[in-house]
């Protein structure tokens, strides 16, 4: 999807886009949990990179402080992450295995 150019404009769909494979197969965790990863080049649409972490227990993955969002989904485990470090606190739990 492409954003309107002019305000009131609908979202434009760019089928060649929409139509590049997005399979991506993990591979073994590297030194930082990374098993699998896509970014807005290597998928063909305009924002979103995707990271999948495997960690062991007590291993964390960071990620810098600047203007991008962030979303955590845990898939399976416990994670517990700073929101704002020193502050607050984030736990979830996934599903079992």
């Amino acid at each position: 999807m492409t954003a309107p150019s002019h305000p009131g404009e609908p979202l434009a769909f760019d089928r060649q886009a929409a139509a590049r494979p997005l399979l991506r197969r993990a591979a073994a965790p590297g030194p930082d949990g990374l098993v699998c990863a896509t970014d807005p080049a290597d998928a063909g649409w305009d924002w979103t990179t995707f990271h999948a972490c495997r960690l062991t227990p007590g291993q964390r993955v960071g990620r810098a402080a600047d203007e991008m969002e962030r979303l955590g989904l845990v898939a399976e485990g416990r994670v517990t992450a700073p929101t704002v470090p020193g502050t607050s606190r984030w736990t979830r739990t996934g599903r079992g295995s």
